[in-house]
């Protein structure tokens, strides 16, 4: 956590001892102390009010400058309050206020997430006293945020970069799959043995068909079996003359012998 305010506050009081010495009209010193009040009591829009209508009569007093910056900052206005301090730090001839003004434009910055540039104020600061222990407390600090930023960067890098090459590993697996789908689509299809083989087919039906009509089988019969045969048909023919002698019908309707 970065140090405040809690030494700097301080100095409003010797900023409020100190009008009288310098001159102050009286109109002045009551609003500076009206700032003051309303700052303690966390009245910041208030005490923003009253050091504003301060600086407008003393635009060249650098400490109502700083007394105005902490009560923006108090407010949570920060470019406004960062604006106070780059003009009560442009007062070199006196080095408190110098010093304490760059020490809260670090903090302004850290809060504004500019912290490249709160770490060279407060390496400012150190140049101006290296004892001071809130600047090497705030700047170590600082060094330590950017550092996990930087590394929060690369690892994003490095998960972009996986996220590229899987994208590109899919796409190559996809165009592979595409390729082989086309080559399966350009592939001729297999050769229709169908018809030749109903051409097969009708070829030995007809075969089979001319082979029952063919009249050139022949029986072997013997000797003996023609023998019997032309009995039988003997006894046939008896039996037809004596079915016509008796004028019978015969059963037999086929052709005549």
């Amino acid at each position: 956590m970065l140090y405040s305010f809690q030494v700097l506050i301080l100095f409003l009081f010797a900023l409020i001892l100190s009008l009288p010495s310098i001159g102050f009209s009286e109109s002045v010193n009551s609003k500076v102390q009206q700032g003051v009040s309303h700052y303690y009591e966390g009245k910041f829009k208030e005490s923003v009010e009253n050091f504003s209508s301060a600086w407008v009569d003393r635009p060249e007093d650098s400490r109502i400058a700083y007394n105005l910056g902490n009560a923006h900052y108090k407010e949570g206005k920060f470019e406004e309050a960062l604006q106070s301090y780059n003009q009560s730090a442009l007062d070199e001839k006196n080095p408190s206020i110098l010093k304490n003004s760059i020490y809260n434009t670090g903090n302004t910055l850290v809060k504004l997430e500019k912290l490249e540039e709160a770490a060279s104020a407060y390496k400012k600061v150190l140049s101006l006293d290296p004892s001071d222990m809130n600047a090497k407390y705030n700047l170590e600090y600082v060094r330590q945020k950017l550092e996990e930023k930087k590394n929060q960067k690369q690892e994003s890098e490095q998960d972009q970069k996986k996220g590229d090459d899987n994208s590109a590993k899919n796409e190559k697996g996809n165009n592979q799959n595409n390729k082989d789908d086309q080559q399966e689509e350009n592939r001729p299809p297999p050769h229709d043995n169908s018809d030749s083989n109903n051409k097969n087919s009708e070829n030995k039906s007809q075969d089979s068909s001319n082979q029952s009509e063919d009249p050139t089988v022949e029986a072997n019969i013997s000797k003996e079996e023609a023998n019997k045969m032309l009995q039988g048909l003997t006894e046939d023919l008896k039996d037809i003359s004596r079915m016509q002698a008796g004028k019978t019908k015969s059963v037999y309707e086929g052709n005549d012998w």
